[in-house]
């Protein structure tokens, strides 16, 4: 076996080697209570309407072209980029336990993959029409176990009904979870690694069985710290803090109280800078966010510590980067914003020096 000399051991060191999620064949999934419990409330009538077809095709093709000139940019920054396997989405997906019509996509490797130095975890993802997604992966899960990493594979959940709590109360203003305790089931998108340490985000794909499970996959190096954001529907962890570069911190203001954060924080957080997000720019004529909200202006990327990708149009985004002495590149990316995420989610990070 050939000897892994890449991973993050820095998780501020320079990129050197990414994945870029595709959107090829992306489906509009059944509109189940898993779902539901995290979408905008205006786009619960499309959902509805549309479930088992496929995404409008000008949006796809909008966001496909947006993720190639994303993945030519990062391969002029120097980075190797690896893409999933286009795989085929529109057929029903069927258990002994359930059925829905159809998958989803394989465009957000972040919700799926976590890689903390040179382990990588697949996720045990909560909504069925993510229960196959992982075969997008399968060539290069191999060829990362060649080069040496450990990937480490959740147990495949069995997401029965008694996972989702059908008679859930659902508050607008505070978080309760669809999810039971039944067994483990996460997003990666859940958590940030930054060497060592791991924050974790309860949400509506996360249980705490799962954030269970992942401690004791990774064993007593890693410390996993669990905090909360102020939403009613969380759902991944990066719309709401993003770490920057070593001692400073992104964070949503409509979702984080900086000195609230700062008291869930271990002692290592104490010296951090937290700088809120400007409020994101949204124009007249802007693609639809069928899944998320319009904080996907901060769902960012850093290729070193000195330079940072954000969606073109996020002009107050980019003056704030700029006086904390980043270098920013902007490309357009709001097709792709379109299904839920944005330049961190559409990627994982395999390797940085």
């Amino acid at each position: 076996m050939k000897k892994n000399n890449g991973g993050i051991v820095n998780p501020f060191g320079r990129l050197k080697r990414m994945i870029v999620g595709v959107i090829d064949g992306a489906m509009v999934p059944e509109l189940d209570i898993s779902v539901e419990a995290t979408m905008p409330k205006s786009q619960i009538d499309f959902f509805r309407k549309n479930g088992g077809k496929p995404f409008p095709a000008e949006y796809v093709q909008g966001a496909k072209r947006e993720l190639d000139t994303f993945a030519a940019w990062l391969e002029n920054e120097g980075v190797i980029v690896d893409r999933p396997k286009v795989i085929d989405l529109s057929k029903p997906i069927i258990t002994p336990f359930w059925q829905t019509q159809c998958g989803l996509y394989a465009a957000m490797p972040r919700d799926i993959l976590l890689v903390a130095d040179n382990k990588i975890v697949v996720s045990p993802m909560s909504w069925r029409c993510r229960y196959t997604e992982v075969e997008a992966y399968e060539g290069l899960l191999e060829m990362y176990k060649s080069m040496g990493y450990e990937i480490l594979i959740a147990p495949k959940p069995l997401l029965k009904d008694e996972l989702y709590k059908k008679n859930r109360v659902v508050d607008d203003e505070h978080f309760i979870s669809i999810l039971s305790e039944t067994e483990p089931v996460f997003d990666a998108a859940d958590f940030l690694v930054l060497g060592k340490t791991i924050l974790a985000q309860e949400s509506h794909v996360t249980n705490k069985s799962g954030i269970e499970w992942l401690r004791n996959a990774l064993g007593d190096e890693y410390n996993i710290y669990t905090v909360k954001v102020n939403d009613s529907k969380p759902m991944h962890i990066d719309t709401g803090l993003l770490p920057l570069r070593e001692g400073l911190m992104l964070v949503n203001p409509e979702r984080v109280d900086i000195p609230e954060m700062r008291m869930q924080l271990p002692a290592q957080f104490k010296h951090w800078e937290f700088i809120n997000a400007p409020t994101p720019v949204v124009r007249a004529g802007d693609p639809p966010k069928f899944m998320s909200s319009d904080w996907l202006s901060m769902n960012i990327i850093t290729i070193d510590a000195g330079l940072a990708l954000i969606e073109e149009d996020q002009e107050p985004l980019a003056e704030l980067l700029e006086k904390y002495d980043f270098k920013v590149a902007r490309l357009p990316f709001k097709n792709f914003q379109c299904f839920g995420g944005s330049f961190h989610c559409a990627t994982q990070e395999i390797a940085r020096e």
